[in-house]
């Protein structure tokens, strides 16, 4: 939102069908770094509009030519608990995501 000053609601289902490479699991399960890493060599994650959300694990059909959002610079991995390590995270790359 920040950077494009709208909402764009993004498609789930890109990640579920077609980051296989970035050892996710569709509707098994990843982890969020990884999914980072497959945006940003995919060239960006497409609009839930694009590529709708199915709840089931497809054929990758993503193209080039789908509107996206990009990720600049992949993930960045912080230790467990350190909290400013954290705040270094956002203040140096933006939002964070975490997982337990």
């Amino acid at each position: 939102m920040i950077k494009y000053n709208e909402f764009r609601n993004l498609s789930e289902q890109q990640l579920v069908d077609c980051a296989q490479d970035y050892d996710n699991h569709g509707c098994s399960g990843g982890l969020p770094s990884h999914a980072f890493e497959y945006i940003m060599h995919a060239g960006g994650l497409t609009t839930e509009d694009s590529y709708p959300y199915k709840a089931v694990d497809q054929q990758c059909a993503f193209n080039n030519g789908m509107e996206s959002v990009t990720v600049v610079g992949g993930a960045v991995n912080i230790t467990v608990g350190d909290e400013e390590e954290m705040l270094h995270a956002v203040f140096q790359h933006g939002p964070v995501s975490i997982a337990y």
